[in-house]
């Protein structure tokens, strides 16, 4: 995934033109082929059936792609080449959008509709034109293009796998959730909880709701790309801040005086399950869903 770090990285990115397309793409397949009413896109419909692509899970160096490269366009084939050492379904899809980016957004159009009535090529032939990304940068025929070209295809997946018009509301249910799981007794700060409340008391609620949404989106979706779909509409610490390697040990340093100001008394150790001050927080047991938290919404609909 892209580094998110620096003002000049994201000026040259246009986020809300990709935003768009990326909702304009969910509109177009909904008209074509029906309402979507599984939890996640069906990316191998975008991919095949709405964008005429084909996709395969190969070495990239056998279609001229360096072989650290994820994935790559062959724009000649018309195919998506995803590397073998992408073997996670959310990663999968990730490359298989970000590579529909260039397709839609950045290969010029006079190709993609001199290619429309073309058959699709099943064999393995060197292309004329490549387009594939490695680190921040993207290339195309091996010539450097500009970053933006990468920032925007990252984010395009994430606008495609959690539309913003939809995973805003069940981000705040599942954020509250992990908060009731993780700080029993307290009431919610609000949608800015993770400014009020202290770095050290921010990893185990995130953790928490990063994993109610992966488990929610049937491991279809990253958690990264969750993380940062999360801090770009608010409801989590910029994606840099992010410390998920650390979970739980935060607590052990809590800071109960920030904490017992903006959520009420911290229980003791005969009260509901709070945080006990001045010991080393349990793991906390998570409640279970109440009202039908975890049954699937019609989001689609």
């Amino acid at each position: 995934m892209a580094k998110l770090s620096g003002t000049r990285w994201w000026r040259a990115v246009k986020l809300p033109e990709v935003e768009a397309t990326a909702n304009r793409e969910i509109e177009r397949f909904q008209r074509r082929f029906g309402p979507i009413t599984s939890p996640v896109i069906p990316v191998d419909r975008f991919v095949e059936d709405l964008w005429g692509l084909r996709y395969v899970h190969a070495d990239p160096a056998m279609f001229g792609i360096p072989a650290e490269a994820q994935g790559g366009l062959c724009v000649d084939l018309r195919k998506i080449v995803i590397s073998d050492a992408v073997t996670h379904l959310g990663q999968q899809n990730m490359v298989k959008l970000h590579e529909g980016c260039h397709w839609v957004r950045h290969v010029p159009l006079q190709v993609r509709v001199s290619h429309n009535q073309e058959p699709l090529l099943d064999v393995v032939a060197k292309p004329t034109r490549l387009w594939y990304c490695r680190g921040e940068a993207c290339y195309r025929d091996g010539q450097r293009e500009e970053p933006y070209m990468f920032r925007e295809a990252e984010f395009f997946g994430a606008c495609m796998l959690l539309p913003r018009e939809w995973f805003t509301p069940r981000a705040e249910r599942r954020i509250h959730q992990a908060w009731r799981e993780t700080w029993r007794g307290h009431a919610f700060p609000g949608q800015g909880w993770f400014r009020l409340v202290g770095e050290r008391a921010v990893p185990p609620v995130l953790e928490r709701a990063v994993h109610l949404l992966h488990e929610q989106h049937q491991g279809e979706v990253s958690k990264t790309v969750i993380r940062i779909r999360l801090a770009e509409i608010g409801w989590a610490p910029p994606f840099s801040q992010q410390r998920p390697d650390q979970g739980m040990s935060h607590l052990r340093d809590v800071l109960p005086t920030v904490v017992k100001q903006l959520c009420g008394p911290l229980s003791d150790a005969a009260g509901t399950g709070g945080v006990v001050v001045g010991a080393r927080p349990q793991e906390p047991q998570y409640a279970e869903p109440q009202d039908g938290e975890n049954q699937s919404d019609g989001i689609w609909e």
